[in-house]
């Protein structure tokens, strides 16, 4: 009996020795952090924790920027940490890490990481992680109902001057709907606050801020709740933001039209200028698309000022079909036409040229850099001339034009017309429109009906 008492003895504490593996993802860090600059993000699960300064969690991964620094603790001693990240950004650290201790840390990351799973195995036991109290708002809006409800749970505010406070934010709510928190621990359920309700006083969005410890200041309800109403943002034009700094926060932009699209990049115009809006991901947007609702921060790359949205912001947009923009027919490039769409007209080829498909590459016309930047091919012959289409950027200092497409500037039944008539020439579906004495033709002279 000993020696069986004894073997079952071992395998229990074997187990209680075997590795556990603590998983964190982009997920964990939700909200969390500042764009293009970051800021402190964290998260703790299974007694880990997780915690960089200057981090952003990001569409695809946690964003750590370079010289913040990383620190991961543990209740147990950590045997490895196995680091998946994308984009070529690793920040110059190990996939995997031993460790033999309950810390690891960087002090200065040498580059940024971009991380899609942070995987630590603890060794040994690891003592139990205590359930904690999760808040939760109820009241009219949900038929004072005592469940969890992910759409009304409370997070901690990070922003909060002092530790203990709780928000929820963007909730709808009705003149004379009242309010309570809960507070959820097991099957436990405590009311915030115990005596009465909190009544709102008008229709509107709000961001209610808790704090169950009661410590709420001036007014505060019963130093408990609080309701911040949410003020619509003052629409900007596109000229305004060029007088914003890198970084500065862009609440709602005039609705703009798309002159040209590719992938990320999608080119606007109001009435004001041209703006580049650079999406996290691959867009759809097409030439005419009138873009309502964007908002984002400002960033200023090599020059070209641009408005960027988060992914939520980006989703948030909505994008309406009309009537694609004519280019502007510039003859002289020049910095102060950056993010237009533009025609340079009737440029003429000594030698023969060619952009190759798939290579992005160089040609200099009529004074000015243009690059395939989309690596669309065409070929020029020499003796001809053709109208340029492309959207103006800045490169070193100097501008460029980004290649779209040309078309040969050749003798037409459109040239043989009114001479004295204004020409508009614009893409729709992929062709060249051009309208001359309120007739649309082709690029080839053709009226197109």
């Amino acid at each position: 009996m000993r020696k069986i008492f004894s073997l079952i003895a071992a395998v229990l504490f074997a187990g209680s020795m075997m590795a556990t593996e603590v998983t964190f993802t982009k997920v964990d860090f939700a909200g969390q952090g500042t764009a293009n600059t970051g800021s402190e993000v964290s998260a703790t699960k299974d007694g880990v924790t997780f915690t960089f300064s200057k981090g952003y969690c990001a569409d695809e991964s946690l964003r750590c920027y370079a010289h913040g620094a990383l620190s991961i603790t543990a209740e147990a001693t950590i045997e490895k940490i196995n680091f998946t990240t994308t984009g070529g950004k690793t920040g110059g650290l190990d996939a995997e890490v031993t460790v033999g201790a309950t810390s690891y840390s960087v002090a200065d990351l040498a580059s940024q990481a971009r991380f899609t799973e942070i995987k630590v195995t603890l060794g040994g036991e690891v003592p139990p992680v205590e359930p904690t109290e999760e808040y939760y708002l109820t009241g009219t809006i949900r038929g004072w109902a005592e469940t969890a409800d992910d759409n009304y749970k409370f997070v901690v505010n990070t922003a909060a001057e002092t530790e203990g406070e709780y928000m929820l934010q963007g909730i709808t709510l009705a003149a004379n709907d009242e309010l309570k928190a809960i507070g959820i621990l097991g099957e436990n359920v405590t009311w915030y606050p115990t005596a009465t309700n909190l009544t709102v006083a008008a229709d509107g969005t709000y961001d209610i801020y808790f704090r169950p410890d009661g410590q709420g200041g001036e007014g505060w309800h019963e130093g408990t709740l609080y309701l911040a109403e949410v003020v619509p943002a003052t629409a900007i034009s596109c000229l305004d933001v060029y007088q914003m700094a890198k970084g500065d926060v862009v609440g709602l932009l005039n609705d703009v039209t798309v002159t040209f699209a590719n992938g990320k990049n999608v080119w606007v115009v109001d009435g004001s200028a041209s703006m580049l809006i650079y999406f996290s991901a691959n867009t759809n947007y097409a030439p005419g698309d009138v873009l309502s609702g964007i908002a984002g921060t400002v960033d200023i790359y090599n020059g070209v000022t641009e408005v960027k949205p988060s992914a939520d912001q980006a989703a948030a947009i909505v994008a309406t079909p009309g009537e694609a923009p004519a280019a502007i027919q510039t003859v002289v490039v020049e910095t102060t036409d950056v993010n237009k769409y533009i025609v340079m007209p009737e440029i003429e080829f000594e030698a023969d040229a060619a952009f190759a498909e798939g290579t992005a590459s160089n040609i200099t016309m009529n004074g000015v850099v243009v690059r395939n930047n989309f690596k669309n091919g065409f070929a020029f012959e020499a003796g001809k001339s053709y109208d340029i289409y492309g959207v103006v950027t800045i490169y070193q200092g100097n501008p460029q034009v980004y290649f779209i497409t040309a078309v040969e500037a050749t003798a037409s039944a459109i040239d043989n017309t009114n001479v004295d008539a204004q020409v508009v020439k614009f893409f729709e579906n992929g062709q060249l429109i051009i309208i001359k004495n309120g007739v649309r033709y082709n690029a080839q002279g053709a009226v197109v009906r």
